[in-house]
């Protein structure tokens, strides 16, 4: 009865929404609790690890001469695994797995049918801080505060590194900077370019963009639209001057199309120039555009 066994304890007691323990076997939740057990612990020291190197500082020297690299230059957090060589990982597996299988002696390899778990999973004989827990009471509460501790380390260690992936940031320099959310402040993964503190926000509009232009938009997209917006205000002022430049100042005299007979004073000064103009004059236009 998997009820009776430590870790079913307030505020959630025998909690396996599931379904683990419904079926399985002695066997199958001592593999369970072994695996729970050190990953709690593995998450415990890698919690204070995502805190201790911006809080207490890094190592002097280098973590690889051979490729130039110091202890400084590897951030803390997820973005560390790819700053250590591969070499330096094979490193820290192999004194990993001589701790486990040497010093602890720990046999809950192989899984299923292979891996030995003893009387009590996670108990590798080293006892609390050097001493044998006598008393049934304290020892129950011990290792239910071990388990607890390690299940909130789990979830702990989860919400670090993907807050860590999303903003880039250790925790450490996510609250020292007040980017507490990677959601909403303008830093991160998820953040949005903010087009509000660009050029043309300004009064009495403010920040003005009815159909949603922006919407969900990267900067990049901003910047080609602010691009077409230009091109187009510049085109526009000299079209505005051009309505009202032939009928205040005159027109060009002689002829716009010789071969057509087509004189300048023959183009109105109106959206009706565009049929008037031959398609051979439309398109030397665009091709001094281009060009321009």
């Amino acid at each position: 009865d998997a009820s009776n066994e430590i870790g079913a304890c307030d505020p959630l007691l025998f909690w396996d929404p599931i379904g683990f323990c419904e079926s399985g076997t002695k066997e199958d939740f001592d593999r369970r609790r072994a695996v729970e057990l050190k990953h709690g612990r593995l998450c415990m020291f890698a919690s204070i690890g995502m805190l201790w190197p911006d809080v207490f500082g890094k190592f002097d020297g280098y973590l690889s001469p051979s490729q130039a690299l110091k202890f400084s230059d590897v951030p803390s957090g997820i973005y560390a695994v790819s700053k250590v060589p591969i070499e330096g990982w094979l490193q820290i597996l192999l004194v990993a797995g001589l701790i486990e299988t040497q010093l602890f002696k720990d046999q809950s390899f192989g899984g299923p049918g292979f891996a030995k778990y003893g009387a009590e999973p996670g108990n590798f004989g080293t006892g609390y801080w050097g001493r044998r827990i006598a008393d049934p009471e304290e020892r129950r509460l011990k290792l239910t505060t071990e388990l607890n501790n390690g299940r909130l380390a789990m979830i702990a260690m989860a919400g670090l590194l993907i807050q860590n992936g999303l903003t880039g940031q250790s925790p450490m320099e996510q609250w020292s900077s007040g980017h507490i959310s990677p959601f909403n402040d303008g830093q991160g993964f998820f953040a949005q370019f903010d087009p509000s503190k660009e050029l043309g926000a300004c009064p009495p509009l403010g920040y003005w963009d009815p159909f949603g232009m922006m919407a969900f938009q990267d900067e990049e997209k901003f910047r080609r639209n602010r691009e077409l917006e230009l091109k187009h205000g510049r085109i526009c002022m000299a079209a505005s001057i051009g309505m009202f430049f032939p009928d205040l100042f005159g027109r060009f005299s002689g002829y716009l199309a010789p071969s057509s007979g087509l004189k300048f004073s023959d183009v109105p000064s109106t959206i009706d120039a565009i049929y008037k103009v031959p398609i051979e004059g439309w398109l030397q236009i665009f091709a001094l555009a281009g060009a321009l």
